[in-house]
């Protein structure tokens, strides 16, 4: 059994680590309360865009249309975004299975990453996996048009050829308390082809200027804002991750706390009982 001495001293080291969870919990709260109202102030909008888009999409529209092209896949860039920093669970372990998975099940595919994030990219650079681009401290305060560097870049590695598809791997919102890692296409753009083929044909729409012209500029902005929406999806992800990971941390250490000052209060208690019987032993053997 354990002294009273060791047991105090573990019983305020678990306090101390508790202190600091509980500080890392009410911060991740803090941080996912404001990125979480911006996440769900912005999804509505890029939802009625995306289908706005995919409603007045025509073959004849796109016919010459770069971002639509179909090619083989032979190389893929996978824009993998992980968090910055650990202590969030099983958030980042999660994404680089479900990366290991993808990679594998495609081995017909020559693949590029481009990490978001220090973790994957520390680790897809440890491991020797062709790194295209990294882009790490990420913050929570990038806006849709502090991203469009980003988002350029990536149209122009795509029209440019460099890749034949272009997907986005991120962790996605849960809806029943569980995060789900989920690959989507990011470019080309002919999925939104394959959606609202009811409301194409029962709805005309008029155009001013050129239809072409209108749609360019509603792809460069569905582009941007879906870059946006699923980043910041991603790391409202992130921060409920680690609330709830620290909040977990917490509950433990309480526990543990509980648990180690009951077993401190029996050894105070045998201590006691100890002494109390050689003072009584001491009184009989002067009788």
């Amino acid at each position: 059994m354990a002294s009273l001495r060791e047991l105090r001293r573990r019983i305020k080291s678990v306090e101390n680590i508790n202190g600091i969870t509980k500080a890392m919990e009410i911060v991740a709260s803090v941080r996912y309360r404001k990125i979480h109202f911006r996440y769900n102030g912005t999804l509505p909008y890029f939802k009625h865009l995306e289908r706005l888009v995919s409603r007045i999409l025509t073959e004849e529209r796109i016919e010459e249309n770069p971002l639509f092209e179909k090619r083989p896949i032979k190389r893929e860039l996978v824009v993998l975004i992980t968090g910055d920093r650990g202590l969030c669970g099983s958030f980042n372990a999660s994404l680089i299975k479900e990366m290991r998975r993808y990679i594998s099940e495609n081995p017909d595919r020559e693949f590029s990453l481009y990490p978001i994030g220090k973790v994957g990219d520390r680790y897809t650079r440890r491991h020797g996996y062709e790194v295209h681009e990294s882009w790490v401290d990420v913050g929570y305060q990038f806006t849709a048009n502090s991203l469009r560097e980003k988002t350029d870049h990536l149209v122009q590695l795509f029209l440019k050829k460099q890749f034949d598809q272009i997907s986005i791997l991120y962790m996605a919102m849960p809806r029943i308390g569980v995060q789900e890692p989920r690959i989507e296409k990011f470019l080309n753009l002919s999925y939104l082809l394959e959606s609202d083929k009811k409301e194409k044909q029962s709805l005309e729409y008029l155009f001013e200027p050129e239809p072409h012209e209108v749609l360019t500029s509603l792809l460069d902005l569905l582009i941007a804002q879906k870059f946006y929406s699923i980043l910041l999806g991603s790391i409202t992800a992130e921060y409920l991750a680690r609330m709830m990971a620290m909040k977990l941390a917490t509950d433990n250490g309480r526990e543990l706390i509980d648990n180690l000052t009951l077993e401190r209060n029996k050894v105070r208690q045998a201590m006691i009982t100890r002494e109390i019987s050689e003072i009584i032993g001491g009184v009989e053997a002067l009788k």
